[in-house]
């Protein structure tokens, strides 16, 4: 069936120098069970042999449409395919994932279903070492607004663009990607999260995301330029723009900056990689006007106290990495029955200071997602 003469779902697929994973990555959509849907790659100045691989896809199958680019990364190459879109709905994929046959056709019927925005659903880690499902991401299956979220709206789900978008709910909130080398999908997809009406989720593990690529951004974004801290501001300057940051938006938005910057300084891989990290997440911190908050939040914080015994919270999260390893482990043994004690005697799961310092002490494997893009 084709609605208004258009296919049901455009797949966008940003491509440079993936050859080794394309026809995977393709194979994965043209056998999809939703047969009407149009799939755009976009060759982002690839040097390899992706281009060809692309175009011999589009000789094959009258759905496949290439575009070519000078290199800009993948933020540029997903606008230039969404421009070209004409789907209903829209779907980026990396070109080093792919998706379930079924896919596409569940994402789309739920998504019509529920009158949604965008459709989200779990996924996979394919670990590239071991060539083995590492670990699946599930969520609480529902729909749900924005409000819904609450506390959670940036934390409860792992940053990325394989959502399903309504074509026009993205051209009306004119959302695009930002042109910049990596942590491009972040303003993107978490303005949209914020901006949506209705978000339908499904709780299965739908796609397949790969781990342990050392070709990837992913691998080897140490040695690549800071742009975080570009998708972190533009995305607290779109929401003011907005009207829309404040409260639980806000607070949300402050534990993601926290786990974003941490995780950058513990994959830098050299010292002075993590001394630029620390300068870098600081005047971040301070340009947000997070830093005092900070400070005063976990170190008059009692479980806080009690582990870091009056060290400053901000000096703790960019420690060196081995001193942290070490002195957790040294206190952990010391107040391993007093920490206890305070957890049970004030601290539920359910409050609002354990869920924000389980967020901020624990980096997820979910922070990994934003640094792809």
């Amino acid at each position: 069936m084709i609605v208004d003469n258009r296919p049901l779902v455009s797949v966008v697929v940003p491509v440079y120098n993936t050859e080794k994973y394309l026809e995977q990555c393709i194979d994965s959509l043209i056998y999809q069970t939703l047969f009407d849907i149009e799939i755009i790659l976009v060759d982002d100045g690839s040097t390899d042999g992706s281009l060809d691989i692309l175009r011999n896809y589009q000789n094959k199958d009258s759905r496949v449409k290439v575009l070519t680019q000078k290199n800009q990364f993948a933020g540029v190459a997903r606008n230039n395919g969404m421009d070209h879109a004409t789907g209903k709905y829209i779907i980026f994929l990396d070109s080093d994932d792919f998706f379930e046959l079924s896919m596409l056709e569940k994402m789309y019927t739920a998504a019509e279903e529920n009158n949604a925005d965008i459709t989200i659903c779990g996924f996979s880690e394919f670990d590239m070492k071991t060539e083995k499902i590492r670990y699946t991401y599930s969520f609480e299956e529902g729909c749900f607004s924005p409000k819904d979220f609450g506390k959670d709206c940036f934390t409860k789900f792992i940053p990325s663009p394989c959502r399903l978008y309504n074509r026009e709910f993205i051209i009306n909130e004119n959302l695009r990607f930002q042109a910049i080398e990596n942590t491009n999908d972040t303003y993107f997809d978490l303005v949209a999260r914020v901006v949506a009406k209705r978000i339908k989720v499904i709780g299965s593990s739908l796609f397949y995301y790969r781990v342990n690529n050392k070709s990837s951004l992913q691998g080897s974004f140490a040695k690549k330029k800071l742009c975080f801290g570009d998708a972190l501001s533009a995305i607290k300057t779109e929401l003011e723009k907005r009207g829309l940051y404040e409260c639980d938006i806000e607070e949300s938005f402050c534990i993601e900056c926290t786990n974003i910057m941490r995780y950058y300084f513990t994959k830098a891989d050299s010292v002075i990689v993590e001394q630029n990290v620390y300068k870098y997440c600081l005047d971040l911190l301070s340009a947000f006007s997070f830093k005092k908050e900070f400070e005063r939040y976990f170190n008059s914080s009692v479980n806080m106290s009690c582990l870091f015994k009056g060290e400053s919270y901000i000096d703790y999260l960019f420690a060196d990495r081995e001193s942290i390893r070490c002195e957790l482990n040294k206190k952990d043994l010391e107040n391993k029955k007093e920490i206890a004690k305070i957890k049970s005697e004030t601290i539920s799961k359910k409050s609002t200071t354990y869920k924000i310092g389980h967020a901020l002490l624990i980096i997820p494997d979910r922070i990994q997602r934003l640094i792809k893009g």
